[in-house]
């Protein structure tokens, strides 16, 4: 699952990955001695239709896709529009990107808005 955080004038929206596998992200962390604020966790609920009670996004890793292929995609069948986090989860993913050294300073400076 992807979380799409932004789509700024243009044709580029911005991602954000999800995984349920916090030893993987843990150790990355470590390895390249990374602060855990760049991990939000997010728990299952309704809105956000997360199928495990436990996800986290590594912010860390922001990636960039072009809005005519996303939405070939979705008319296509090909993914899926599941649900919304939460102002607050999203306020949290913001300021992992922030504080990640591995997301470039363009990037932080077009989020650097939203916070």
């Amino acid at each position: 699952m992807h979380i799409c955080l932004k789509k700024p004038d243009g044709n580029i929206l911005y991602f954000v990955c999800c995984t349920t596998k916090y030893k993987t992200i843990e150790k990355f962390l470590q390895k390249q001695n990374i602060s855990y604020s760049t991990v939000v966790h997010i728990k299952k609920d309704s809105k956000n239709c997360f199928e495990e009670d436990d996800t986290y996004i590594n912010c860390n890793n922001v990636f960039l896709g072009r809005l005519k292929t996303f939405i070939k995609a979705y008319e296509n069948d090909r993914i899926d529009f599941v649900g919304e986090i939460s102002d607050n989860h999203f306020i949290q993913i913001i300021n992992g990107i922030m504080d990640s050294p591995r997301v470039e300073n363009e990037i932080k400076n077009m989020f650097s808005e939203l916070i």
